[in-house]
């Protein structure tokens, strides 16, 4: 069996010129995506860092504004640099589910994002990170199947009429749940470059790929079956990179297998008569190892274990093996 995925930030045969990872930590990647006309960020980062993002993303485009970030979810490692790009670049327009902009409305859910920050910039030595939850905004609220013209941030255009643009550079939205509720991705569909999201699973080296339902486990398995459908010719995976070709569905292929074997593990496990902190264990041993130790902070990684554990055991009660 072909071992692991070749992924690149060459943007050849898509839209992009250059795709370059500015993010500042392992874990918090954020793509700079630079097309002919239009300069995007493909998801932001954790917000303790995003000031050095920022010095990042400058130093790759100059004087060229920042255009548009591009969010996949709500959640802080992917959407707290983003006012950090609004702060430096005020014309920049962020895009996220309308799903999200409910969540980033809720202080409970600031105060989480801000906790859980926190809690990464003392992971990665990181005293002195900026609390930007307070500055969380979204200028195009989005839902499944919209379709936005991106245009540059000088044009002239306005910011409430992107959808009704003759012009631009078109993307689609499109829902892919499973991780969160507001989880989507952006399609090309001339270029057939999909940016997804993490309901289609983390890669951690090798073929390993981590399954990442925090709400749906058959959503997630929904959304790799849409995600498929498209049949894409490149795929940004958050953390990793470009994805071109074959490999693009072989991801999709792997990353329902592995959540197979996930789910197996869960329901075996708790017909063995183990504890969900027992099967959280198991699962670590399995997953928690190579890239994802360095994409993400092992307190995050228990957390969404536990979620995911009992969104298997909640929906999956049919008979295994």
């Amino acid at each position: 069996m072909k071992k692991g995925f070749h992924f690149d930030q060459a943007g050849e045969g898509t839209p992009f010129a250059r795709i370059t990872n500015v993010g500042a930590v392992s874990g918090g990647e954020a793509f700079l995506m630079e097309g002919e006309s239009v300069t995007l960020l493909f998801d932001s980062g954790y917000g303790f860092c995003g000031r050095e993002t920022v010095r990042r993303i400058e130093t790759q485009i100059g004087d060229k504004p920042l255009d548009y970030v591009l969010l996949t979810h709500s959640h802080y490692d992917h959407a707290l640099g983003s006012p950090a790009c609004k702060r430096r670049w005020p014309g920049v327009r962020v895009a996220a589910s309308e799903y999200a902009v409910s969540v980033f409305a809720r202080p409970g859910a600031r105060e989480t994002m801000r906790i859980m920050d926190a809690d990464a910039a003392r992971v990665f030595g990181y005293e002195n990170g900026f609390d930007w939850t307070e500055e969380l905004k979204v200028d195009i609220p989005v839902r499944d199947g919209d379709e936005l013209f991106l245009v540059p941030s000088d044009s002239g255009s306005g910011r409430d009429d992107l959808t009704s643009l003759r012009g631009g550079l078109k993307v689609r939205v499109v829902a892919l749940p499973g991780h969160t509720k507001c989880s989507v991705g952006y399609w090309f569909e001339e270029e057939r470059l999909l940016l997804a999201s993490e309901s289609l699973g983390v890669y951690g080296g090798e073929d390993r790929i981590t399954p990442c339902c925090l709400v749906g486990y058959r959503m997630m398995l929904d959304s790799l079956e849409r995600a498929k459908r498209l049949a894409p010719a490149h795929m940004l995976i958050p953390h990793c990179g470009l994805l071109h070709g074959e490999e693009c569905l072989r991801y999709l292929e792997r990353a329902k297998e592995w959540a197979g074997v996930c789910r197996e593990i869960v329901i075996k496990g708790d017909r063995a008569g183990k504890g969900r902190e027992e099967i959280c264990r198991d699962l670590k041993r399995i997953f928690y190892r190579g890239l994802a130790c360095e994409n993400q902070p092992e307190k995050a990684f228990d957390l969404n274990t536990g979620y995911l554990v009992s969104i298997i055991l909640k929906e999956c009660t049919e008979n295994v093996g």
